[in-house]
């Protein structure tokens, strides 16, 4: 059977649909990969051109069935391309599959006849054989069908707990497609930017934690009594996996682990893994953590590995926030001692994550992240800050709508620029702009006594007197375009040729190239 799987998101480096494509292949589907991606700067577009849409009609020529892979900010592309496809092929069946139709798949009905729920794997290849059959995919776990408007068998299959049954993720790039200056075109390696030069790897599926702010604790409660939802790919199958790929392409120079939870791996397998890794591997690599399974024991054992970077999320400095708001029994303690971890690596960098504009949020609570920030932040790291989002599906967004915060859905987050609009509309709280400057105080090497006698100042009443008023967002607004103007027309052409820096990952692997070369090590050729 041909299946055509068509991407929604942002990054050709998405592993959903190439997990299932990889299934589907296995079993001897025919399966072809289409990427709707966009450049940077063209991501506020909610629709495709005429030219793109008939583009993509003609690649879908002798396809039997299409699964459209989506998330909430690509629901109105997805829309479109359906209409689309209905006009030119009214009897070809059409599933949505990804994150959003899971959490949220009442949203999706007026638009298509089946609904992928959950893992895809094992459902779309029920599907696709049941079709091929002519059989009824009605009964399928995981798959929903629309009957007269409404859902029916909005179930889950089971999930797997040997990860390593599945194949390797499908870059095979035969009968991959991407958009590349407003035109679907083979996909070639040089056209698919960062992928093949930082490569995406998923060793874990499934978080045990269940923050009211992420749809996480919404899919848990779908696969309560259908297996085990945190499970582990075995170190060999993970390794196996960068061996095969970095055999194939030598443009890859680094590895993104993007588990939801890398460090729920105790400290004796993490020490197994960089074992084997440094051994076998040799590649710099990130990952993403939380506070509450981070040690240093792991973070040393990842550090000799050659791990860079790590992606952590704190959320809020005030423990009301995290245990009363956003259900993340994580003590400000714990997220102190991990800062104290990383900042102790000097070649490994930190990115942190704190959330705002939270209407639940009284504004004491938010003063105490102000003085956590000022305190405990030092060392090699960046931060976003992120405007609070009601996100279909997730326990927040269904408090925000009883409470009457928002009514319905939050619509912004049916466009790709919400966070960028929204995080200027967020930084029209003076106490939001205040935690950037705190932070961006702590990067420049401020003590801690220094910011929080900046906080002290900035929350004095003369100052709130003067600053914290309706026109703030003026003056911010003023000042970015002035810097973006420095930046653009003195600093990029005069000054950053003379001081640019090697990225990250590659000063991390020219130290630990060293380290080996000094242990007398044999290092591996794999591209690094």
């Amino acid at each position: 059977m041909k299946i055509a799987l068509v991407s929604m998101y942002v990054s050709v480096d998405v592993l959903g649909p190439r997990y299932i494509s990889s299934y589907l292949k296995r079993a001897g589907h025919d399966v072809r990969l289409i990427f709707l991606t966009g450049r940077r700067g063209k991501r506020g577009k909610k629709c495709y051109s005429p030219q793109v849409l008939g583009e993509l009609v003609e690649r879908l020529d002798g396809v039997d069935l299409v699964g459209v892979s989506l998330m909430t900010n690509t629901f109105r592309r997805a829309a479109q391309i359906t209409r689309a496809i209905r006009q030119a092929r009214p009897a070809l069946p059409i599933v949505w599959g990804g994150v959003h139709p899971t959490v949220a798949p009442e949203t999706c009905t007026e638009h298509v006849d089946m609904l992928c729920i959950g893992e895809g794997e094992k459902p779309m290849l029920e599907l696709a054989d049941r079709l091929r059959d002519g059989r009824d995919p009605a009964d399928i776990p995981g798959i929903a069908t629309v009957r007269d408007g409404k859902l029916v068998g909005a179930s889950v299959w089971p999930l797997a707990d040997d990860l390593d049954t599945y194949p390797f993720p499908d870059f095979d790039l035969e009968q991959h497609y991407v958009l590349h200056d407003g035109h679907l075109v083979p996909a070639r390696p040089k056209l698919m930017r960062d992928s093949l030069k930082r490569y995406r790897l998923l060793s874990t599926r499934g978080c045990p934690f269940k923050c009211s702010f992420c749809n996480n604790a919404t899919i848990q409660k779908l696969y309560q009594g259908n297996g085990q939802w945190v499970r582990k790919r075995s170190v060999e199958n993970v390794v196996a996996e960068l061996e095969a790929v970095a055999a194939r392409f030598e443009s890859i120079r680094a590895v993104k682990i993007v588990d939801d939870l890398f460090f729920v791996r105790s400290e004796e397998e993490m020490e197994h893994f960089c074992d084997v890794y440094s051994r076998r591997v040799g590649l710099p690599f990130e990952v993403d953590a939380h506070p509450a399974t981070m040690s240093r024991a792991k973070i040393d054992a990842l550090v000799g590995a050659g791990l860079y970077r790590v992606n952590m999320g704190i959320q809020s400095g005030s423990d009301k926030t995290n245990f009363e708001i956003f259900n993340r029994p994580t003590s400000r303690q714990k997220v102190a001692a991990a800062i104290d971890v990383l900042a102790d690596y000097p070649h490994v960098q930190a990115e942190y994550h704190y959330i705002v504009a939270n209407p639940f949020e009284p504004e004491e609570q938010l003063i105490e992240t102000l003085y956590f920030a000022a305190e405990h932040h030092r060392g090699h790291f960046k931060v976003d800050v992120f405007p609070l989002a009601f996100f279909p599906g997730s326990p927040l967004h269904q408090r925000a709508v009883q409470e009457g915060v928002i009514s319905g859905e939050q619509e912004e987050l049916y466009s790709e620029v919400w966070r960028q609009s929204q995080t200027w509309k967020a930084l029209g709280d003076y106490l939001v702009v205040l935690l950037t400057m705190v932070l961006r105080l702590k990067r420049w090497g401020f003590s801690a006594r220094a910011a929080r006698r900046f906080v002290n100042i900035a929350l004095s009443r003369p100052v709130r007197a003067v600053f914290d008023r309706a026109y703030l967002p003026v003056l911010l607004a003023i000042g970015y375009v002035s810097m973006r103007l420095a930046r653009n027309l003195i600093y990029q052409p005069f000054i950053r040729p003379f001081t640019k820096r090697r990225r990250p990952e590659h000063r991390v692997r020219a130290v630990h190239q060293a380290t080996r070369d000094t242990t007398g090590v044999e290092t591996t050729a794999t591209g690094a």
